[in-house]
């Protein structure tokens, strides 16, 4: 069961209803030694947050995801694992802007030791690994 604790918590006890209608996710990649898949998709357009803001949070998840604790169940991670978290906002802007994505996703590499900030897109990361965890997103305010 996930209980949140200081700041971020990523949940598995979500079913996958919840995740659809989630406002906030994680998804956990893994390498695969030698897939080398090319991804097509649609590109989606920035958000509307200024770079700056966005190196600023992506600092802060970074700093966040240090804690023993992140993940509400034991997991083994291995270097060169991908975590992608997305985060949705402004549901309004997205019906009367549809370009724009309505949510905001940051990369990180695992070192073998922490999370490292990673400017993966998910094309590329869909092209070398394999999803194999996700959730819910709990976020606390101190």
């Amino acid at each position: 069961m996930c209980i949140p604790t200081k700041n971020l918590k990523l949940c598995s006890c979500a079913s996958e209803d919840e995740l659809h209608n989630a406002d906030h996710i994680w998804e956990l990649y893994r390498y695969v030694e030698g897939k080398m898949e090319m991804v097509l998709g649609e590109v989606q357009f920035p958000s509307g947050m200024s770079e700056e803001d966005f190196k600023v949070n992506h600092q802060k998840l970074a700093e966040a995801l240090k804690r023993k604790d992140l993940f509400d169940f034991p997991v083994e991670l291995n270097p060169k694992d991908k975590l992608r978290l997305i985060f949705k906002y402004h549901p309004e802007e997205s019906v009367r802007f549809p370009a724009f994505s309505g949510k905001e996703e940051f990369f990180f590499t695992y070192t073998g030791n922490y999370w490292r900030k990673s400017n993966d897109s998910w094309f590329i990361v869909m092209g070398t690994h394999d999803e194999a965890e996700e959730g819910k997103i709990e976020v606390t305010i101190d």
